[in-house]
């Protein structure tokens, strides 16, 4: 029995240090990718979700529409600070 553990225990051993990951990109943060990706271009809107409490007469599409006309082109560069220039 004694012979079967110790082929069975580096089989194991092998196999699990000579996986490894297939991402070898680095991990940037998100303010990173912000900056690292600048500028940034404006192109769409989308609203998710309105919650209205004061029963406005504004409907989804009208802001989707009005954010896409009004911004289109815009071009948004984040600095390294956190800042934005527009």
């Amino acid at each position: 029995m004694k012979k079967i553990h110790l082929p069975v225990t580096i089989l194991i051993a092998l196999l699990f240090f000579s996986c490894s990951s297939d991402d070898d990109s680095p991990h940037l943060s998100q303010s990173e990718l912000l900056v690292e990706n600048r500028p940034w271009i404006f192109n769409h809107y989308e609203v998710i979700e309105i919650i209205d409490a004061g029963h406005s007469e504004i409907t989804r599409q009208f802001i989707v529409e009005d954010m896409n006309f009004y911004a289109a082109g815009l071009t948004l560069s984040f600095n390294q600070n956190g800042t934005l220039f527009i």
